[in-house]
């Protein structure tokens, strides 16, 4: 090999050295810059991470068991919620329905009094109409204005029926209790008030006229049933109407008895029964 050859080869040999030097200086980081893994490498570790400890089958069910604890505790959780809320309202239910038949008895125990207050002067008016020597007419009205009167049956059922409308009677869990609640409320006063609205039938069609058709309204005073006339008079007043005054007082007398006697006495002992059953069952005093 020539000298000018030998000293072409060791140039290009410098000139390599140097571009591989200035490549070196111009990227330093790629000096100490980690290799790449290679494919091979990353396959095996995605292997190796399903075999890592906890991500097996009993993982898997643990993480199932998790999670359904999780749901049965919010559903045991959402169901205490309800239960408290319905037994809140319970509460508030059977409270309402004790002043309802406070109420009740209250109004069996006025009405009571004042019907039977009523019995001896409808006796006392059916002996002037019926006796041998005719009463006078003053005697006759003293005795006829005060019975002139409806009653009504003012009876508190509002609660009992919001419980039913609602469905709320499913708090009541003893059934003895229900049965006897169902019993005043849909037995006991639908015949009380289906005899007290024949009784006010019975007056307006019986003895309403008579006021009309025999009574002068400037002799007495409606709003204390009292004569203000010192010589009142009786219209058209004959042996025949005295007779049917007497049988209209008589009948409108003994109806509002029966009344008192086998509508208003039993829907009072049911009330306060049925008062004495809801405080033993709440143990309220």
């Amino acid at each position: 090999m020539s000298e000018e050859q030998n000293k072409k080869s060791e140039d290009r040999i410098q000139n390599e050295e140097l571009k591989k030097e200035e490549s070196e200086q111009h990227f330093p980081e790629d000096i100490h810059a980690p290799k790449q893994p290679s494919t091979e490498n990353m396959e095996i570790h995605a292997h190796e991470l399903h075999k890592a400890p906890g991500h097996g089958w009993k993982h898997y069910l643990f993480e199932f068991f998790m999670l359904f604890l999780a749901v049965f505790a919010g559903f045991l959780a959402e169901n205490w919620r309800e239960h408290s809320v319905e037994r809140s309202r319970e509460k508030q239910y059977i409270r309402l329905l004790l002043d309802d038949l406070k109420s009740d008895t209250s109004f069996y125990q006025s009405q009571k009094q004042k019907l039977l207050k009523k019995q001896p002067d409808f006796d006392s008016l059916f002996r002037l109409l019926t006796q041998l020597k005719p009463a006078s007419n003053q005697k006759i009205l003293e005795k006829f204005l005060p019975l002139g009167y409806t009653y009504n049956f003012e009876i508190t059922s509002t609660t009992y029926n919001q419980m039913k409308s609602s469905g709320s009677l499913r708090y009541i869990e003893n059934e003895d209790l229900l049965r006897n609640l169902q019993s005043y409320y849909e037995i006991f006063i639908p015949k009380a008030e289906s005899l007290n609205n024949d009784n006010n039938e019975f007056m307006r069609q019986y003895i309403l006229p008579y006021y009309m058709n025999h009574v002068r309204s400037q002799d007495w005073d409606f709003k204390t049933d009292s004569l203000i006339s010192s010589s009142p008079v009786i219209m058209n007043r004959d042996q025949q109407s005295d007779q049917q005054l007497a049988n209209s007082v008589w009948n409108y007398g003994h109806l509002l008895e029966a009344f008192v006697r086998i509508r208003l006495i039993p829907c009072e002992k049911k009330a306060e029964e049925l008062s004495e059953l809801i405080k033993k069952e709440y143990r309220i005093r």
